[in-house]
């Protein structure tokens, strides 16, 4: 099933975090939030050619399997 394309962050309030809020909560810089991604251990998606968001959930399973 093809996944549903979100034209607004504004549609999704509290939905999604940004990589440096992530980070923050973690304690780390947002280049380890951005590696990551790189290697698809934490999904994003990206609103445009700056904007990387992360979905809330899928930012809760990762900090579960990275035993933070």
């Amino acid at each position: 099933m093809p996944l549903k394309r979100i034209e607004s962050l504004k549609d999704y309030p509290g939905a999604f975090v940004s990589p440096k809020q992530c980070a923050d909560y973690q304690g780390v810089t947002t280049k380890v939030i951005h590696n990551a991604i790189k290697k698809g251990t934490l999904p994003a998606r990206k609103f445009s050619k700056r904007v990387t968001r992360i979905l809330i959930t899928d930012y809760r399973r990762y900090i579960g399997s990275t035993g933070d």
